[in-house]
């Protein structure tokens, strides 16, 4: 497995997306991917290569982006959070700052979980089908009417 032509691209995208951005580029990967399969001295897998690889890409350093829409990282509620405490120095007299679940943003502090990512899709699905069922009945209805009262030729 380890030595399976797509491993290197699978993980250099998760590391990419984790650690930089959210959509690299094709080309971003590949570079990435090519540390991985090869770390300069014929080593494959040498993981502190390819976080170097990711973390001096020039994709990665690239300040030119920053406002670009497809460019940036996707953060978690609690991230931003965290990034926003950091940004003001807010501290307590503990020196921890406990986050609960019931502190309201208006989204779960810690991302969507599978089993919440299960039932949207579900319930997704379901309207999908049922949307793709009234579009059908539509259509035969269409059809029907059209056979009934276009002018025969």
């Amino acid at each position: 497995l380890f030595n399976h032509p797509n491993i290197a691209p699978f993980i250099s995208i998760r590391l990419i997306q984790q650690l930089v951005k959210s959509n690299p580029s094709p080309a971003y990967v590949n570079r990435v991917a090519n540390a991985f399969n090869n770390n300069g001295q014929g080593v494959r897998g040498d993981l502190k290569a390819v976080v170097k690889a990711i973390l001096v890409d020039p994709e990665a350093r690239n300040c030119d982006v920053i406002d670009t829409p497809q460019t940036g990282k996707l953060l978690q509620p609690i991230e931003r959070l965290t990034n926003l405490f950091l940004a003001f120095d807010i501290t307590t007299p503990s020196g921890k700052i406990w986050f609960r679940d019931e502190f309201d943003i208006g989204e779960d502090l810690y991302g969507v979980s599978v089993a919440e990512l299960k039932t949207r899709i579900t319930r997704l699905n379901s309207e999908v089908a049922r949307i793709e069922a009234e579009l059908e009945k539509k259509k035969r209805e269409l059809s029907a009417a059209d056979l009934l009262f276009s002018p025969k030729k």
